[in-house]
């Protein structure tokens, strides 16, 4: 996760906490004072419910479960692939070994050598459609 998505998710989630643990010194509009904290906190879940690739464990997991339909013992290439995928926003995610970002037009997928061994040599290219075709499927279904 990098630049504006990450700050919103920290200001968000930091917001929301200062507001509810200072309202014990604030006693004027104390249940005012625990209610932005909230909303700021249900902002921040409703943000990666909404865009769950963003949450790096998620797409770690969403990563290895792609792997599972792919053929194995392929080549390790350091390029990145360009998955041909149209998508509404610009979008980008980082887990462990993994980057993902999502344009108006396609998806590029780069991952890392480690990464690459660690889910038993995918084939790069059917490994990359795969993965952006289950994100791309979980946010439909979530969105709904």
């Amino acid at each position: 996760m990098k630049g504006r998505q990450a700050w919103r998710i920290f200001i968000l989630l930091f917001v929301g906490i200062v507001l509810i643990l200072l309202s014990p010194i604030l006693e004027t509009g104390r249940f005012l004072i625990i209610l932005i904290g909230f909303l700021f906190l249900t902002g921040f879940f409703v943000y990666h419910f909404r865009y769950p690739h963003l949450n790096p464990m998620w797409l770690d997991d969403m990563a290895k479960k792609a792997a599972g339909g792919v053929e194995k013992k392929c080549r390790y290439s350091s390029k990145p692939v360009i998955v041909h995928i149209p998508s509404q926003k610009t979008s980008c995610s980082r887990s462990f070994g993994i980057f993902l970002l999502f344009k108006k037009k396609n998806a590029v997928v780069k991952i890392s050598r480690d990464f690459h061994e660690m889910l038993g040599r995918p084939n790069m290219e059917r490994y990359a459609e795969e993965l952006v075709r289950r994100i791309k499927e979980k946010i439909k279904e979530e969105v709904r």
